[in-house]
This record gives C-alpha cells, structure tokens and sequence, in this order.
C-alpha cells in the first residue's frame, strides 16, 4: 500500500511541474523562482543572461555581441572591423591617415613628438625632459631656452629689449651698480660712467666764412667777390647771383625756410621735434 501512495504522489508532481522543476506560476520545487543552478523559469539568472552567457538584446555580461564586436563596434582587443582603435590607431601605431601623430599631435602610447603627453609627463617619467624643459619649455626655475620666463624677462629681470619690468634701461641699471661698489672701478668702468652721466650738448654750427682774398665791391652790387670756399662773399651772396647755393642753402647753411641740412630749426625740425644730438 505504501508503493501505491508513492507512486501516486510522484504522478501528481509530475502532474504539477514541467521537468526543470517549476509550476506554472513559475516557482521551482525548491520554493524560489530560479532552480538550483540560478535559472528562472524562462531559463535567465537573476542578472538577466541565459546559460549561453548573452541577454535578451544579445550582449555578454561584458557588453559584447555574438559576433564579438561591443556596442561601439569594438572587439574585445578594442579594435573596430577596420582594425583601428577608440583613439584612431591601428596595431603598427598608425592613424587612418598613416601617420605616426593624430590630429592633436600624440602618438599611439600618447607622446607627442617631444616626448609630452598630455598631462604634460615626459617619457623618462619627469615633468621635464632630458635638457631640463617642460612641455611648454621652461626650467625648473621657469626660464625659456633663451632664458626668458614666462613675463619676458631673463635672471636679471630684464626683457629682450632691455628694460626692466619698471622701464629702466639695462645699462643705466649697470652704471647704477658700478657706483655703488666699494672696489675701485676699471679705466673702462670709469668711462662708462663718465658717459652715462655726461650731460647733453646741443650741437652748434659756425658759420662757413673762409676768406682768402681782400675784400672787393663791384660797382654792380653785392654779388661781387671775392668768394670764399663755398662760393659766398661777405655779404651772403653766391656766386650764382642768388642768397642760396646749388643745394638750396645760405652761408650760414640754412635753407630758404631757415632749416639746416639735419632738419632743425632753433632746435626744432619741420615734425615738431627737437634736435636730435
């Protein structure tokens, strides 16, 4: 009798559940939805993917097709069918256009052409490179190959044109320290200060009287000789009849608008501005 009841429960399970296990409702024998090796019924464990290992959409657990390729058409190695990479490089190191360095100047491991990448990081592991010069070219001490810094000014604070950030001149700073030293000054340091300080001379012009003849009048009037080396006599006349000479100036070397031949006039060119000595 006790065969009989057996075998009439077994008939009843059968009855029940399919032969993974589960009832219609779709909880296993074992009271959970998902059987003892953590498939549901519908054959997904609880993350989504089937014993094959793909979900409903096709994709591994690390996000790959069945064909190997990824949602952005790359492979497990990261390369597309093309068989280039998320940063545009093939295997051999070459961008689509077959060279070396992409569109922004860095190479397949990142380095630009003078050893930089991105973060500014050197090859040999520094910030600097194997001369001492970052990626923008300064020294540790933040002065350029011509040993500018980032201001344009050298060590001693001045910059290409030679002024200081307060628009002192170079040498004047020089002649300043020259003076202030307690060592006695060489002849030539002793000169380049005497210069510095010299004060400025207006320059003068004489007047070009060169006479080596007695004088003479000519009945005519004042045009008569004698001439001096310029071709003037006494009165400011030339000898070509006129107050002027050929070049268009009196003795005195003044032009018709009483400008000399540097362009001055009482210290004043025709521009406004002073004689320049």
């Amino acid at each position: 009798m006790e065969f009989f009841k057996k075998r009439r429960e077994h008939q009843s399970i059968q009855r029940t559940y399919d032969k993974r296990g589960f009832n219609k409702a779709g909880l296993h024998l074992n009271g959970t939805s998902y059987d003892y090796d953590g498939y549901d019924h519908a054959g997904y464990n609880a993350a989504g993917f089937k014993q094959d290992g793909y979900n409903n959409a096709g994709f591994d657990v690390a996000g790959f097709k069945r064909d190997g390729f990824d949602r952005q058409g790359y492979n497990r190695q990261g390369y597309d069918a093309r068989g280039f990479n998320q940063k545009g490089f093939d295997r051999r190191g070459f961008t689509r256009e077959g060279k070396r360095y992409n569109a922004r100047g860095f190479d397949v491991q990142g380095y630009n052409a003078r050893g930089f990448n991105q973060k500014g990081r050197h090859r040999n592991g520094t910030m600097f490179n194997d001369d001492g010069y970052n990626a923008v070219g300064y020294d540790a001490l933040g002065f350029n190959r011509q040993g500018y810094n980032a201001s344009g000014y050298d060590h001693n604070g001045y910059n290409q044109e030679g002024f200081d950030k307060y628009g002192k001149k170079r040498f004047e700073q020089q002649v300043a320290e020259l003076n202030q030293r307690q060592q006695p000054l060489t002849k030539l340091e002793q000169q380049l200060i005497s210069v510095a300080q010299q004060p400025l001379q207006k320059r003068t012009f004489s007047r070009r009287r060169d006479y080596t003849n007695h004088k003479a009048y000519n009945p005519k009037g004042k045009a008569a000789g004698p001439y001096d080396v310029f071709g003037f006599n006494e009165y400011g006349m030339h000898k070509n009849g006129t107050p002027l000479d050929e070049q268009g100036y009196s003795r005195e070397g003044l032009d018709k608008y009483s400008f000399d031949q540097q362009g001055n006039k009482d210290g004043i060119n025709e521009k406004g501005e002073k004689r320049d000595v």
